[in-house]
């Protein structure tokens, strides 16, 4: 996930991250940030469709979803 999410910053994209470890988060988004890009964090398990469906209810655009996590597989409908 994290040399993903470099990766795309350094590609030119902001990103939006989740993980379940907010520690792991801010480090991932100090770097993103020294690459001139946007990044918003939410710690998050991905595996809990509850908790997934309440950071994409605050997600108003997403151009590319990215699932480092090949196990999980959802559908979701943006408002």
């Amino acid at each position: 996930g994290k040399a993903s999410a470099i990766a795309l910053a350094e590609a030119g994209a902001d990103l939006i991250i989740l993980s379940r470890t907010k520690n792991d988060l801010e480090k991932v988004k100090k770097e993103i940030i020294k690459l001139k890009r946007k990044c918003v964090i939410y710690d998050c398990d991905v595996s809990n469709f509850e908790e997934l469906r309440s950071v994409f209810n605050q997600i108003s655009k997403l151009d590319i979803p990215y699932n480092w996590d090949c196990s999980l597989h959802f559908e979701y409908t943006f408002p």
